[in-house]
């Protein structure tokens, strides 16, 4: 018999790390993460139902631990949306996103993000990715690889909201986004 396992985050507020992982059992002052239909409850409500609104607001840092690349999310949308407090995200490459579909909203207004390394994403299976990093006013670089295919957003990425935020930004590879999009 399988035990089935869960998405949680535990927030430490002396260092604002919230730890995201996943585990068959919930390590000491974790909270559940319920999983909808492969999607995380990160919104604002759900923070605060489990328990995690400090994590909301008050996070500087996000650590994603290895056992979190076991989960399979079906939408990545809003995950990180509106944690103005957030400076650096670890462990990027733990999220699995091969059969990920929405990547709508994803890190909006995370006005402290200045780098992702989203080269382990898969985005060939994304149909959303409106607002992806709309309100990132000093996001500079994104670091993509192979499994990124952005060709069917450039419309997206030149939405006036995201486009008019980056508008300081340098215009690398895709067309009008006003963000230096490194190919790795």
């Amino acid at each position: 018999m399988s035990i089935a396992q869960v998405p949680y985050g535990i927030f430490d507020l002396d260092s604002r790390t919230l730890t995201i992982g996943y585990a068959d059992k919930l390590p000491e002052g974790a909270k559940e993460l319920y999983p909808d239909d492969g999607n995380l409850l990160f919104a604002t409500e759900s923070m605060n139902l489990l328990g995690l609104m400090d994590a909301w607001y008050f996070a500087e840092t996000i650590v994603i631990d290895k056992s979190f690349a076991k989960f399979k999310p079906t939408t990545c949308y809003s995950w990180f949306d509106g944690m103005d407090e957030l400076r650096t995200i670890k462990g990027l490459e733990n999220i699995n996103t091969e059969d990920v579909t929405d990547m709508g909203r994803m890190f909006s207004d995370c006005i402290h993000i200045t780098s992702l390394d989203l080269s382990s994403f898969d985005t060939r299976k994304v149909t959303n990715m409106e607002f992806m990093f709309g309100g990132c006013i000093n996001l500079e670089n994104i670091y993509v690889g192979d499994k990124w295919d952005a060709s069917k957003y450039i419309e997206e990425f030149n939405q006036e909201t995201d486009a008019q935020i980056l508008r300081r930004k340098t215009i690398r590879s895709i067309q009008q986004r006003r963000i230096n999009i490194l190919l790795q």
